[in-house]
């Protein structure tokens, strides 16, 4: 389900479509007019991404390169539930190539990132299962290294 809206230069919606309503638990168009920073990010995150979106707006006036293209994430709590969206923006202008605003297309990425955070807690366990092969394999009595890698992979308290 991808997410699109349509920014002015200072942050307002002026279209949206309905995944990104959805997303943020509002009518659409109750949200045209609406800071988009203020209707869409979490409160601890809203001054860096205004920096962000500035900075976008400012690269833009400073440099006539034309459309410029960029990549964010942030989340969205959704109650109790929260969401990471990736964003991919364009800078929109008019005929003369003065930006007028951006274009946002997100996607929602959280079980990409859960998906990642899995496979990383797999590899790191992997990993720390052929040490303890390494280490059992070394040892003539591989008791002790046993018994020193479970203590280590599950984080027990060890009494011999």
């Amino acid at each position: 389900m991808t997410q699109q809206q349509v920014l002015d230069t200072l942050g307002r919606i002026v279209l949206v479509n309905e995944h990104t309503a959805a997303a943020l638990g509002r009518p659409a168009d109750e949200l045209l007019g609406c800071d988009w920073i203020d209707a869409s990010i979490e409160p601890r995150l809203r001054a860096s991404a205004r920096e962000w979106l500035r900075g976008e707006f400012e690269a833009a006036g400073a440099a006539d390169t034309g459309r410029r293209f960029s990549q964010f994430e942030h989340a969205i709590n959704d109650g109790d539930l929260r969401r990471v969206y990736r964003w991919r923006t364009t800078l929109t202008t008019d005929t003369a190539g003065r930006t007028t605003g951006l274009i946002a297309h997100g996607t929602d990425v959280t079980e990409l990132r859960r998906s990642h955070r899995r496979l990383l807690r797999n590899q790191q366990e992997l990993t720390q299962l052929a040490a303890l092969a390494q280490a059992v394999a070394r040892e003539p009595d591989a008791r002790r290294a046993v018994v020193d890698a479970v203590h280590h992979l599950t984080g027990s308290a060890c009494l011999l």
